[in-house]
């Protein structure tokens, strides 16, 4: 099969990571793979198999961005088209209606950003959701349901022989204005309350984006009040397994949270819009179902994320055992294979819907 995986950026971040595990084991699987997204940092984890058409689509050279993916179909023979994220999906449901390809298209945030107009949500063949909860707390759930399929984000397992360093946390997330609220709030309010009862703490920021130079300076500002490095930024990680490894507790949530889960770390659920608690076998399950977002939870605020970290270290010993547990949980229900053969099913589906 011919596969075309359209997107706007591939620098680092869920639907970009997604993407590029996706393209990579579907041409482990024999696939053509072709990615059309901005050429970014993903790049270099790209199988050699997989071709990558580097163009960034924007909203504002519809003619052009039409023609370049109508040639592309074209060219390269394309028997589906996957398209990801708002941008993609809008000019892609176009090309479907001139091009007459199958279209599968994955929601990886709200439906009503990513299928934000009826167009978008009747053109798809297909449609799938990274998340249970999205899918089904949709506002247009009755418009596309019948054709709607949920296949969570794939994740290899893995383990390693490195321990984790003591009270050492890290977040991993995109740097911009929007993500880098919880990590201003943890260099500037929360880590001066942290590190006065553990005291050789640190923190790993791991991430690029437009605010990575405002957080280097805080991070510069902090660690030379404290006299040594306490925070560590270090940009984009090609693999951020081997820093996982080396912490007791990573902040995040969705894909972020699956990858340290699986490599058996700690998660305490938060981004800028909720702050949730640390991932248990008692929560997985609600947890895994909403992408590990704390759906229905408050905004984190610097007394209760504080107070959350504090109580983890505490039982820290208690609350290993538990995600070890998570981790066979996740080794079975996300096992990058099965679920990218799920995806090729759609694929399938789509194809057989044109005939």
């Amino acid at each position: 099969m011919r596969i075309l995986l359209v997107l706007k950026r591939f620098d680092f971040g869920g639907a970009e990571n997604h993407v590029c595990d996706l393209a990579n084991n579907l041409a482990e699987l024999g696939h053509d793979v072709f990615v059309l997204a901005g050429k970014g940092r993903q790049v270099i984890r790209l199988n050699p198999k997989v071709i990558l058409i580097p163009y960034r689509l924007n909203d504002f050279l519809f003619l052009v961005n039409i023609l370049i993916i109508f040639f592309l179909i074209k060219k390269h023979k394309i028997d589906v088209i996957h398209a990801h994220q708002r941008i993609a999906i809008f000019y892609c449901s176009i090309l479907k209606k001139i091009s007459k390809k199958p279209l599968v298209v994955t929601v990886h945030g709200r439906t009503r950003l990513d299928l934000r107009t009826n167009f978008t949500r009747n053109t798809p063949d297909q449609i799938i959701f990274v998340s249970s909860h999205v899918f089904n707390v949709s506002a247009c759930y009755e418009q596309i349901k019948d054709k709607s399929v949920v296949i969570p984000n794939g994740v290899v397992v893995t383990t390693s022989k490195l321990s984790a360093l003591p009270y050492s946390i890290s977040y991993v997330s995109r740097i911009d204005r929007k993500h880098s609220v919880v990590i201003l709030m943890m260099i500037q309010e929360v880590l001066p309350k942290l590190i006065i009862d553990f005291p050789t703490l640190t923190f790993n920021i791991i991430g690029e984006g437009k605010d990575f130079r405002r957080v280097e300076h805080e991070v510069e500002k902090f660690n030379f009040r404290c006299n040594r490095t306490v925070c560590n930024i270090k940009g984009f990680q090609p693999d951020v397994n081997t820093i996982f490894h080396k912490s007791s507790l990573v902040l995040g949530v969705g894909r972020v949270a699956l990858e340290a889960l699986a490599c058996g770390v700690p998660v305490l659920s938060v981004n800028h819009n909720r702050l949730g608690s640390v991932i248990t076998t008692l929560n997985y399950t609600s947890y895994k179902a909403k992408n590990f977002i704390a759906v229905r939870d408050e905004p984190p605020t610097t007394p209760r994320l504080a107070s959350l970290i504090v109580d983890f270290f505490r039982n820290y010993q208690a609350l290993i055992e538990e995600t070890k547990i998570i981790q066979r949980h996740i080794k079975a229900e996300f096992n990058f294979e099965v679920l990218t053969k799920e995806v090729v099913d759609t694929y399938i589906n789509a194809i057989q819907l044109n005939r």
